[in-house]
């Protein structure tokens, strides 16, 4: 279980790198940025796309991630969401 954070304010659904190779998520090609920025306007590299699957109250939600480094939570559900 990963525990994520709503963020209307994010433009775009985010998680940690770290996190997203403990689940063995497949990364694949992004056509962002090479950067996103944060609420404080530091830089957070974009290193890949992950198609994650989240589940709420049983029902299964297939969604599209960015993956990024030293992200403060583990998973950011943004306005893409």
């Amino acid at each position: 279980m990963v525990k994520g954070l709503i963020d209307t304010g994010s433009v775009t659904t985010i998680i940690n790198e770290r996190i997203a190779r403990e689940l063995g998520l497949k990364f694949g090609l992004t056509d962002r940025t090479v950067a996103l920025y944060s609420a404080n306007w530091s830089r957070m590299p974009v290193l890949a796309n992950v198609d994650i699957s989240l589940s709420f109250s049983g029902l299964s939600i297939l969604h599209t991630a960015i993956v990024v480094r030293q992200l403060k939570h583990d998973l950011i559900l943004g306005a893409d969401f």
